[in-house]
């Protein structure tokens, strides 16, 4: 058996022609493939790799397995994990110097076996890395729960400014819930519980989930985090939004569905960037004119409302490609309609309708129109291979 000790903590073993790591005198059972190929010809890719991580990002997956394509003896194996872990510990653990699925489990290891240098530089590690790591790195520190449960308070004072805390904090004391900071959040998901997301990268809160919390008003100071581009108030109890909206101009994806708006209110017509609109499921009369401003928009979902009727303007929405107005009091469609020319979807089931435009025909991005199965004799033989009904 041969046995190498990189300090106090660790050491590795070469037992049955595997390379076993040990820590504090115990197995430590993870992936411990830490070789990379770097094909001879691909060397100029590699000048300005900061991790092993952001080689992978550039070879291909490092995933246990990958080994099998190196040509060596299982003492080859053992000298270079000897050598990798050898410089990571001289190098004060930088988590840089490892692959982030044995890198941060070791570290963890290490810092709750009370190893000094660990104690020093896990927290550190995880904020740093977070900052200039890859996606692949920060998806694991959040969904392994690293940031949650180690450096939760550190991780906010470092990315987020005073008052974006004090909004936060404020919110958690209204709705009674802790916050949980997230790899991301998505507009279509239905949530199954209350939910107080957040979405930071190094430039601060780019996402806020406060759906189901059944909140009646929001903190001004909200409408003070400029740079988010996704806040979702869906399933609450808002019917009044205020005109400070506007000063969130990266704003991309707005959900305010399940509320109690009678309007959709006149500031979002300032919201420039936005992409993702859904007001659906209000007790929404009618469609403003002044939503043409939203040059930017894709998605727009104003299904279960009580609108009676669709302005010719929404042929100004030129980005459209998903539209609902489900379950409303609509019988006729504007012939402008055909003008969406990235139009895909239009969702217009559970409504009272006469006739559709034929000229629907002629949207050639056109994929998907909904209706009820009852209505589908009243329409053009030109459209019907588009018809899905409920």
């Amino acid at each position: 058996m041969k046995e190498f000790i990189i300090n106090k903590y660790i050491k590795l073993r070469l037992e049955y022609k595997k390379t076993n790591l040990y820590v504090n005198g115990k197995l430590f059972n993870q992936c411990k493939y830490l070789l990379v190929n770097i094909p001879e010809d691909k060397n100029e890719f590699f000048f300005n790799i900061k991790s092993i991580d952001d080689a992978e990002d550039l070879l291909g997956s490092l995933e246990e397995g990958s080994i099998s394509s190196f040509k060596i003896t299982p003492e080859q194996e053992f000298w270079a994990h000897s050598s990798n872990l050898q410089a990571w510990a001289e190098n004060n653990y930088d988590t840089r110097f490892l692959h982030r699925t044995i890198a941060f489990p070791l570290l963890k290891r290490l810092y709750n076996c009370g190893d000094p240098i660990a104690k020093s530089v896990f927290k550190e590690e995880i904020i740093r890395r977070y900052e200039e790591g890859s996606l692949s790195v920060k998806r694991l520190l959040l969904d392994e729960r690293y940031i949650q449960r180690y450096v939760k308070q550190e991780f906010l004072e470092y990315f987020l400014d005073n008052n974006s805390i004090d909004t936060l904090d404020q919110i958690s004391r209204s709705i009674k819930r802790n916050y949980n900071i997230e790899f991301d959040i998505d507009f279509f998901s239905l949530p199954s519980y209350s939910r107080f997301s957040l979405v930071i990268n190094r430039i601060g809160l780019i996402g806020l989930d406060l759906r189901a919390n059944y909140l009646g008003s929001l903190p001004a100071s909200l409408f003070q985090m400029r740079i988010l581009k996704k806040l979702f108030l869906g399933i609450n109890n808002l019917n009044f939004l205020s005109g400070d909206i506007i000063n969130l101009k990266s704003l991309e994806q707005l959900d305010l569905s399940d509320n109690s708006f009678n309007s959709i209110p006149q500031s979002i017509k300032e919201l420039r960037s936005l992409k993702y609109l859904n007001l659906s499921q209000n007790e929404i009369l009618e469609v403003p004119e002044d939503l043409i401003y939203l040059d930017s928009l894709e998605h727009l979902d104003l299904g279960f409302n009580k609108i009676s009727h669709i302005p010719d303007s929404i042929s100004k929405l030129k980005a459209l490609k998903f539209v609902s107005f489900a379950k409303n009091n609509i019988s006729t469609i504007p012939e402008s309609i055909s003008k969406l020319k990235h139009l895909k979807v239009l969702d217009l089931h559970y409504n009272n309708l006469d006739t559709l435009p034929p000229s629907l025909s002629h949207i050639k991005s056109l994929e998907k129109i909904y209706i009820d199965r009852q209505d589908k004799e009243k329409f053009s033989e030109s459209i019907r291979h588009l018809l899905l009904y409920s």
